[in-house]
């Protein structure tokens, strides 16, 4: 094999614009011009070069598809939102919170400040004119029985209609 036999001298590619353009010449009849020709259907959408594509219906499945596609893009959105409402308002829940805090130590401390038993000692000695109680000025009292309430309600002679009343009465109450 040659060393020249490898390389291609020139273009290869076709020369179009060399070749005459061959495309067949469609002859119309002659019409008169007074003559009213009625058009058809088919002279109205000739067009000469161009196909026409055939019409493709809709899937039912790929429209219901699309349908909750953009309904799941819309609820991932509408998520968002709602994440970053409740972001914000986590964020002013959690520096209301730390500002209670904050509060109820100083509160706390305030308290502890003002019931000084030092302090309500001497008032009550000194502005109440109150006395220390001695060791046999102390009695203890004791119960044998323990705290108990009872609550008493009426009886009265009840018919169906009244107890039904009162279970519905009850069972509302419950919900007030």
């Amino acid at each position: 094999m040659d060393e020249f036999d490898l390389y291609a001298y020139g273009s290869l590619a076709y020369d179009f614009d060399a070749i005459p353009e061959q495309q067949p010449e469609i002859e119309e009849p002659a019409r008169d011009p007074h003559e009213r020709h009625p058009r058809t259907r088919d002279d109205a959408k000739v067009s000469i070069g161009a196909a026409a594509r055939p019409r493709t219906a809709v899937s039912p499945f790929a429209l219901l598809g699309t349908v909750l596609v953009f309904a799941l893009m819309f609820m991932v959105v509408a998520s968002f939102m709602k994440l970053s409402e409740l972001s914000a308002e986590y964020v002013s829940y959690a520096n209301t919170l730390e500002q209670l805090n904050a509060e109820g130590e100083r509160l706390k401390i305030q308290y502890e400040g003002a019931f000084d038993l030092d302090e309500v000692e001497r008032y009550a000695m000194s502005e109440l004119g109150m006395i220390k109680a001695d060791g046999d000025q102390i009695t203890y009292v004791r119960r044998a029985a323990g705290d108990q309430a009872v609550i008493l309600r009426e009886t009265e002679k009840s018919s169906l209609a009244s107890t039904l009343s009162a279970m519905i009465d009850d069972f509302l109450e419950y919900f007030r």
